[in-house]
């Protein structure tokens, strides 16, 4: 059984982490996880690799929490729908953050058994969690990454069947502002806004935003470490 599994580890710190980042964020980049739960890359992938190991999550395309592995996470609640917070009167684990002045994070069975005895208080509740979910699931660089590379990669697909050139124009500047709005919550610098008069410069903009994408994008792993 999953639940069997899933108490037998110890409970080291990413696992937990991974498990209730999983029920919120329910389909994920690897990235993602390590940047938002301030893991190292290798400790998250660490993590993952005993998700899918034990069934938790599919691994492709995306990280994607299983229906077997949400009843092990949930209990009963997973046949409720929705999200479910464990708030508590102790800050159990580092991730917790504290609402209403409670601390909570995302109810998982795990997390429950790692809890249980270190707190004086424990609800599970709906109607809280808009911290957490501010903290640690809002922003996804990688995510965003993702989005701004395949629209270059459109963009100059559909430039070379013949799209208009105002419209090509307009597409640019949406994948420059994902790329800029992942420069300003990240702290990556990120370079000027394209300006393109001509197919021909539309074309080498296409290409420069996604020499840009990848340079970012190398710049978040290596803070991850």
């Amino acid at each position: 059984m999953l639940l069997a599994a899933i108490s037998s580890v110890g409970a080291p710190r990413a696992r937990l982490a991974l498990c209730c980042y999983s029920v919120v964020a329910g389909k994920f980049l690897a990235e993602d996880f390590a940047y938002s739960m301030r893991l190292p890359l290798a400790v998250a992938s660490s993590a993952i690799g005993w998700g899918v190991e034990e069934g938790y999550l599919a691994a492709r395309p995306w990280l994607k929490l299983t229906q077997a592995g949400r009843l092990a996470l949930l209990g009963r609640l997973a046949e409720l729908g929705g999200r479910w917070w464990l708030a508590t009167d102790a800050r159990a684990v580092d991730f917790m953050v504290e609402e209403m002045g409670l601390w909570v994070a995302p109810f998982t069975t795990l997390l429950w058994e790692e809890v249980e005895d270190a707190v004086e208080l424990a609800v599970v509740v709906r109607g809280l969690g808009a911290g957490w979910m501010r903290e640690y699931a809002s922003i996804k660089p990688f995510t965003a990454l993702r989005r701004a590379e395949e629209g270059c990669l459109e963009l100059a697909s559909a430039l070379r069947r013949g799209l208009g050139l105002a419209q090509a124009v307009s597409r640019l500047a949406r994948i420059w502002r994902i790329l800029r709005e992942v420069g300003a919550n990240t702290g990556v610098e990120v370079g000027a806004r394209p300006r393109a008069e001509s197919w021909s410069e539309l074309l080498d903009w296409c290409e420069a935003l996604l020499g840009e994408v990848e340079r970012v994008r190398r710049e978040l792993v290596s803070r991850l470490g």
